[in-house]
């Protein structure tokens, strides 16, 4: 898995692969969270995967995201891949949707399926406290306190399987769906709220479940977490994270991040136009949600937003719109021309689909002041008939959303791997030829 770029070879450094499709905010947040730990990657994408995979890499992570769209994208090339990689040896590590996708219901590499919807919290969001066993991952954690991001549950029957840690408490700045928990349980009625919203909501049904577990698929180690240790701003998470990655590289995985010196200062005019008309557009989104108490921020790349709103999918467009503007001055003007066409395409389809989402936004507002409004049911026909032009009815993302959600990963993904080969190419360790 060598990079050709500008007449220069280079062999990739690091051990550990970061696997891209479909993960969108998800994806970014572990990019993230892997560069603050100062942890050396590559980004790999389904369509790159092949034998080399074990050649090349110690760990896989899989990020957060919708399973079932991960194993789709994957194919039977990618799942064999995949499968293989572990078998022979290498480690896979899977942050919520990545590790629904490692179930039974996924690709198979661990005997542990997901608890069905009707019985399950679904929208548990926040910081918990989990009951740790003593496992070198946990090294230097006083308190064991982490966050959650509207987790799956597991169902666990093989014994060959180890918890490593379990729920014990959800905290009282945590939601449920939109309830905040201290707030319920001063003033609220838990059994009450359930019927009213037709979901288990009450945090008390998930104490004891499994949160993360360790197993083996052959000669290789899997941990699959419904804690998402790549919580950006958590130190605690951060930790683990670091720890996790030594404990399965058992120490060997490079700690060199390749960066940019310095801020590109070369102009494009066109791109410096698109780029901040993508951005602005975003970001208008979501100050329209705010001012419409549709949603508010948790932390940096996450909203909490009302129930019956999708606020996670306009999350992404911001999320994915902001990494992409910032990104932008680590390119070289060469790099800027290149990517001058998908940017255009992208910000013509954006901008036009960003105002239909609001006056969809606007209507649902108003919706949620006569009565019931959920994700997928309304009862007004004129939302109903913009939510299927502009999402179609799928929940894990669907219809003109996908599509742009799409063109917005691929340019990304564009921009990232180009940052990576700048990087490297001013990097001692380049081998020419």
């Amino acid at each position: 898995m060598d990079d050709y770029s500008e007449g220069v070879y280079f062999k990739k450094m690091s051990k550990l692969a970061l696997l891209w499709d479909e993960s969108y905010l998800w994806g970014i947040m572990a990019y993230k969270c892997l560069k603050k730990i100062g942890i050396s990657f590559d980004i790999v994408t389904a369509d790159e995967l092949t034998d080399t995979l074990r050649d090349d890499y110690k760990i896989l992570i899989v990020p957060g995201g919708w399973a079932s769209n991960k194993k789709e994208a994957l194919g039977e090339v990618g799942t064999n891949t995949i499968r293989e990689f572990v078998y022979q040896g290498g480690s896979y590590i899977g942050f919520c949707g990545g590790a629904g996708l490692a179930t039974s219901e996924g690709i198979g590499l661990l005997d542990v399926k997901r608890m069905p919807s009707s019985q399950r919290v679904p929208s548990l969001s926040g910081k918990i406290k989990a009951r740790l066993t003593n496992h070198e991952i946990y090294k230097g954690i006083d308190e064991p306190i982490f966050h959650i991001w509207w987790p799956s549950q597991f169902l666990i029957d093989s014994p060959e399987l180890r918890i490593i840690a379990s729920y014990e408490e959800t905290l009282d700045d945590a939601f449920s769906s939109d309830l905040k928990i201290s707030a319920v349980k001063k003033y609220g009625d838990w059994e009450y709220l359930e019927s009213l919203y037709g979901i288990n909501l009450n945090p008390d049904r998930v104490i004891g479940s499994p949160l993360v577990i360790e197993g083996k698929y052959g000669k290789g180690s899997i941990i699959l977490s419904l804690i998402h240790f790549d919580t950006f701003d958590d130190k605690n998470g951060q930790r683990v994270l670091k720890n996790l990655i030594d404990y399965l590289g058992n120490g060997k995985i490079d700690d060199r991040v390749d960066e940019i010196d310095s801020q590109d200062t070369s102009v494009n005019h066109s791109y410096n136009k698109y780029i901040e008309e993508i951005h602005n557009s975003t970001k208008e989104l979501i100050d329209f949600g705010i001012k419409n108490f549709l949603w508010f921020w948790r932390n940096e790349m996450l909203l909490q937003w009302r129930r019956g709103i999708r606020g996670l999918e306009c999350c992404n467009l911001y999320i994915l719109g902001l990494e992409l503007y910032n990104l932008s001055t680590r390119l070289s003007v060469c790099q800027k021309d290149n990517l001058l066409k998908p940017l255009k395409d992208l910000r013509d389809k954006l901008i036009p689909y960003i105002e239909a989402l609001k006056e969809l936004l606007f209507l649902e507002r108003l919706e949620l002041q006569k009565g019931h409004l959920t994700y997928i049911k309304t009862e007004n026909y004129h939302i109903e008939a913009k939510r299927m032009a502009l999402f179609s009815s799928s929940k894990s993302y669907g219809g003109v959303y996908k599509n742009i959600l799409n063109s917005f990963d691929k340019l990304l993904l564009l921009v990232l791997k180009s940052t990576k080969i700048r990087a490297s190419l001013k990097s001692k360790s380049i081998i020419t030829v």
